[in-house]
């Protein structure tokens, strides 16, 4: 929590949207945290283990979707500009 809390104040990254990633992240480590309880030896009763670990499963699969998400659009953003410099640099030469 004291990680999300300077992250909201710190702003350490320059987008917005990296800022907001890295708060889901945290909120996500720590919902599987607070799951992580009702699936040890000392809670044995609970008759709702198997749906608490498929959902645990479900959030941490979609978390990683959203981040490789995330990385494949920088990754294009990326790419768009190295093309365009390369196009820019190649009209420049052939004049």
């Amino acid at each position: 929590m004291v990680y999300s809390c300077l992250i909201v104040g710190g702003r350490p990254f320059s987008r917005p949207l990296d800022n907001h990633l890295q708060l889901l992240n945290e909120a996500m480590i720590t919902f599987y945290l607070l799951m992580l309880g009702s699936l040890t030896d000392y809670n044995q009763v609970n008759p709702y283990k198997t749906e608490i670990a498929y959902t645990m499963l479900a959030t941490i699969m979609a978390n990683i979707a959203i981040n490789f998400l995330k990385a494949f659009a920088d990754l294009s953003r990326m790419l768009k500009i190295y093309v365009r410099r390369q196009l820019a640099l190649k009209a420049l030469r052939d004049k």
